[in-house]
This record gives C-alpha cells, sequence and structure tokens, in this order.
C-alpha cells in the first residue's frame, strides 16, 4: 500500500515540476549568419519568413526581427500559428515585389505587426488573402493591387482586421 501511495506522489510532484508543455517559438532574422531549422533562438533563426512559417506547427510562434522582407512567392501560413514582427509594422515589412500578394493566411492564423506593401494578384487580396477565421492585427497595408479586394481579401469563412490600416490599395472590381 506504502509503494503504491509513493508512486502517485512520485507521479503528481514529476507532473507539478514538469508543468505545461510549452510550444516552440521560431526566429526569423535577415542578418542570421546561420540559419538552421527549426530556427529555435536568434543565432539559429532563419533569413525568410517561409521557412520558419513551414516548421511550425498548431499553437507556435514565428517572432520576426526588423528589416524589409522579399520573397519570391506569396508567404503562405497555413497551421493555426501567430506570427509577429517584434518591433511592429513600422519597421517589419513584407514586399510583395509587384509580382505576388504578400501573406495568404489559412486556418485560425494570426498575422500581427507587419507591413503589407506593393503586392499584386490577378485574384483577390494583394496585400493579404484572409481565410477561415484568420486574423491581421496591428498591419499596415498599404499600396497593394488585385482584381478584386485591393489590399485585402476575406475568403468564404470571415476573418479579422484588428486595429490595421488599409490605404492606397486598388483593384479592378469590388475595391
Amino acid at each position: 500500500m506504502k509503494r503504491g501511495g509513493g508512486w502517485l506522489v512520485a507521479g503528481l510532484t514529476a507532473r507539478l515540476i514538469c508543468g505545461p508543455v510549452q510550444a516552440d517559438i521560431h526566429y526569423v532574422s535577415l542578418t542570421s549568419t546561420n540559419p538552421t531549422p527549426p530556427y529555435t533562438n536568434w543565432v539559429t533563426a532563419a533569413t525568410n519568413i517561409q521557412s520558419a512559417v513551414s516548421v511550425a506547427t498548431n499553437g507556435e510562434t514565428v517572432l520576426v526581427s526588423n528589416g524589409v522582407y522579399r520573397h519570391a512567392a506569396e508567404i503562405v501560413v497555413s497551421n493555426s500559428i501567430l506570427v509577429r514582427g517584434v518591433n511592429g509594422a513600422l519597421v517589419t515589412i513584407v514586399q510583395g515585389e509587384g509580382l505576388h500578394r504578400c501573406v495568404r493566411l489559412i486556418t485560425n492564423s494570426i498575422l500581427d505587426g507587419f507591413t503589407l506593401t506593393n503586392g499584386l494578384t490577378a485574384a483577390n487580396g494583394g496585400g493579404v488573402s484572409v481565410e477561415r477565421g484568420g486574423v491581421v492585427r496591428r498591419c499596415v497595408i498599404a499600396g497593394c493591387s488585385a482584381a478584386s479586394g485591393g489590399g485585402v481579401e476575406f475568403g468564404s469563412v470571415t476573418g479579422m482586421l484588428d486595429q490595421c490600416e488599409v490605404r492606397d490599395n486598388s483593384a479592378s472590381a469590388n475595391g
């Protein structure tokens, strides 16, 4: 009887000491000299946002340092993760280069603290396409173009803009 009680107490003690499992944080920095997946500290940070987003799983965070990020294609966030500019929209910029949409958010993902600029798409939302409950928070969406929706497009299930500035975007229709 004592032995069983000892195991129970030991098991509870181990659980209390360990606590809940923490989700990983993945880092992005243009100045990283040793980008190594899964990018879990500033020393091994990814040099582009998509790389860190691609290794993040549901509930995790991608922290992006200051800079102007230029990608060969739109950044696709398909997991329920938070992608956050560490110091906000004034210093963390995603540049679409006039070639593609800046960001596509899918499945309850959150984009927080970025400027999205010079995005272009023949579809909807040149700055950001928000699908299935995605949230765009504290972002500036400016100077983007699309066939419809200009800077922002919401998919079939609504998403949300929270404390964003949307300006100087254009669309052929439904702007």
